[in-house]
């Protein structure tokens, strides 16, 4: 969804895009770089994961005569070094990636300086320079994303009765500050929503594909009970047979706003608990009130929405009981299907 969004963008400013995912078309990166003679290349790397897969693209780009831009959550956190001393690396583009590309790209084009481009990294005179942080884009003023760069239907996922689903999102960040989360460097703990029209465009694109459910891939979907409503409204008046689903935190709903979203096509919901111990979940900073665990889940299960349920297992400071809160509470909830993640950090050396 970010490469669509930063490509509609390049797209309306008059320049030429390739989106290439190696994740769902294997293509050879020698001849796609043979045939779109591209001027700019962009990596995306996702996590510590994805940094060797993106070094060995980077590299067959690279001896190409290619400028490499990585981009993505990770950048945002490991040190500049580990990125830099792979030799393959031109540009590191921070957070958002759409009005960074613009520039980027123009700059390439003419031969500009890089200096005065916000939200990059770079190497000068042997010295790796950081600019100025670049402010968020006002996302009311967001374009549609411009489906028409991929393949839509081979994203297409079956979950939960729908099986023609996408991840989608209406609104990006979160105000909290857990120390495990990638929300506190990436979206400087902000939450912004785009506008409802533009989301239900987006939609409406989709559906001309075969589109019948999505994910809300939002850090923290509806903020506002009115966002909830609201999104839910707009569909139903479309008349939209959508199977969705999306993220939240404990507190932030009651049975009647779970009651409306079910009717309204959602049939399930993800919360993120991350621990069963109210030791663990002060010390990282989660904030999510322990007693409303219950009665929320019970209550989904009462209006028909599957829950999913997150926990992280190691983290700084755990000890065997936290881990035993965390199972214990896992098991005791109804209707639910818990997700348990092994906490690790390892920056590695590209």
């Amino acid at each position: 969804v970010g490469l669509v969004s930063i490509g509609t963008y390049l797209k309306q400013s008059g320049h030429e895009v390739r989106i290439v995912d190696l994740s769902v078309s294997h293509q050879s990166v020698k001849k796609v770089i043979n045939e779109f003679k591209p001027d700019l290349c962009g990596v995306s790397v996702r996590s510590a994961k994805s940094v060797a897969f993106a070094v060995d693209v980077s590299k067959k780009v690279h001896r190409m005569g290619v400028p490499v831009v990585w981009g993505g959550p990770f950048c945002d956190q490991a040190p500049l070094e580990h990125f830099f001393d792979s030799g393959v690396i031109d540009v590191l583009s921070f957070s958002e990636g759409e009005m960074t590309w613009l520039e980027l790209a123009d700059a390439f084009e003419n031969g500009k300086s890089l200096d005065d481009i916000k939200g990059i990294a770079f190497r000068k005179d042997g010295k790796i320079i950081r600019t100025e942080d670049r402010d968020f884009m006002d996302l009311s003023k967001i374009l549609p994303c411009d489906w028409s760069m991929v393949d839509v239907p081979k994203y297409f996922q079956y979950l939960y009765g729908a099986e023609k689903l996408l991840y989608l999102y209406l609104s990006k960040g979160c105000p909290g500050h857990c120390s495990f989360c990638y929300n506190i460097e990436f979206h400087r703990s902000c939450h912004r929503r785009k506008p409802l029209e533009v989301f239900m465009h987006e939609i409406k694109e989709l559906v001309a594909y075969g589109l019948d459910g999505f994910y809300l891939a939002d850090e923290m979907a509806f903020m506002k009970k009115s966002d909830l409503y609201d999104l839910c409204d707009a569909l139903d008046s479309e008349g939209y047979k959508m199977t969705w689903g999306f993220q939240t935190r404990i507190g932030a709903l009651n049975k009647e706003d779970i009651q409306r979203a079910y009717d309204s096509g959602c049939r399930w919901i993800d919360f993120g608990i991350e621990s069963g111990s109210p030791r663990m979940i002060k010390k990282i900073g989660k904030n999510i009130p322990l007693d409303k665990i219950h009665p929320t889940f019970k209550w989904c299960e009462e209006v028909g929405i599957i829950t999913m349920s997150n926990f992280i297992l190691g983290l700084p400071g755990e000890t065997c009981e936290d881990l035993k809160c965390s199972v214990d509470l896992a098991k005791s909830l109804p209707n639910n299907e818990p997700t348990f993640l092994l906490y690790g950090y390892n920056y590695g050396s590209p």
